[in-house]
């Protein structure tokens, strides 16, 4: 009976792996979410085509401007850009504008697929830092600052080490015979 029952629940383990329902997925339901601080971002989302899919980024971009590929355009509203209605594919996101005060985001693919068609990101937009201010002076190589450290204690260091070793040599001579 044990047996039986062992080999039944083989049979259910095994069914629900094989029998698992996919996510069914109609064409034209995906989006792309971005949530962007920088509220004069515009973000370009260009459809890569299949063939173009296995080249790098750089390279990619100016291979879908010289084929005058049409990307979608949003600008930001209340810091999120909403692309929908996508298709399953690989598209390619691109920051057009951002203010003065802030570097845009690196151009980078993101992929829809069955599984993964909502998609949201934060992309980093870091403020551009200013140089500080620091007062200038010139610099005179034939004076060397003092840090503070005295002599006198590399000096007593080192005559202290001489005499312990002194003294283990000396102290080492009796006990040997």
């Amino acid at each position: 009976m044990r047996k039986l029952w062992s080999l039944l629940w083989q049979i259910i383990c095994i069914s629900t792996l094989i029998i698992r329902p996919n996510p069914v997925c109609a064409n034209g339901n995906g989006s792309i979410v971005l949530h962007i601080e920088d509220e004069e971002s515009e973000v370009a989302l260009y459809k890569v085509p299949e063939p173009l899919q296995n080249i790098e980024v750089e390279t990619l971009l100016s291979t879908l401007k010289k084929q005058n590929i049409q990307p979608q355009i949003k600008t930001c509203a209340n810091n999120t850009i909403c692309f929908d209605n996508l298709e399953p594919g690989v598209y390619l996101l691109q920051q057009t504008k951002h203010a003065n005060e802030r570097q845009p985001f690196k151009t980078h693919p993101i992929i829809l697929d069955e599984i993964n068609m909502q998609i949201e990101e934060t992309p980093k937009t870091a403020p551009i830092a200013s140089k500080p201010n620091y007062p200038t002076r010139k610099r005179n190589d034939a004076i060397l600052p003092y840090t503070g450290q005295s002599r006198w204690l590399v000096e007593l260091s080192a005559i202290l080490g001489s005499a312990c070793i002194l003294a283990g040599l000396w102290l080492k001579d009796p006990y040997e015979k």
